[in-house]
């Protein structure tokens, strides 16, 4: 998968090449992110257990779901590929176009639990990596938007993962989990 993820290191290496190509937009903060990343490089890195990999569609979210008789389908398979379950569940849970009640994020993590066998807490330590992935990612679609009006979710989503990622506390981040957005 594009982007596939098995460890922080991972993670963090592909948010350095974000933050990399980044430096010449306007309006991208990439001191900010370059803040965040120094933080989480100093955290116990963390390699996800073989038993966590799946395959993904890597672009998972409600905006590439359809709804038949026959439950949900996916569509947009151009990033699909070896990825892992920990990875999918947390950016479906922070995709922008995601936007979902706390009960069906608690339910997402319980599935995560259940059906994929994922440690809660695995996902509670490493939601801080994504989510300053994430801000890497909304950083450079807020330098594609030209109308100043347009800006706000975006940079409120920027804002909101830079905020996810700086937390260190479990309850802190599970909690923010539950109610991004």
């Amino acid at each position: 998968a594009v982007d596939a993820c098995f460890s922080t290191q991972n993670i963090i290496t592909q948010i350095q090449s974000r933050i990399i190509n980044s430096r010449d937009s306007r309006t991208t903060k990439p001191d900010r992110l370059q803040e965040i990343l120094t933080s989480l490089e100093k955290r116990k890195s963390i390699t996800f257990a073989n038993r966590t990999h799946t395959y993904s569609m890597s672009d998972i979210g409600v905006h590439n779901m359809i709804q038949s008789q026959k439950g949900l389908k996916f569509l947009d398979l151009e990033f699909f590929g070896k990825d892992s379950a920990v990875k999918m569940i947390l950016d479906y849970l922070l995709h922008p176009k995601n936007s979902m009640s706390r009960e069906i994020r608690s339910q997402t993590l319980e599935f995560a639990e259940t059906q994929f066998g994922i440690d809660l807490d695995l996902v509670i330590s490493v939601a801080p990596f994504f989510a300053a992935k994430w801000a890497t990612i909304v950083s450079r679609r807020l330098n594609a938007i030209t109308q100043e009006g347009d800006r706000h979710k975006p940079l409120q989503d920027f804002n909101n993962y830079l905020d996810l990622a700086k937390l260190e506390d479990r309850e802190q981040i599970h909690a923010k989990l539950l109610t991004l957005r």
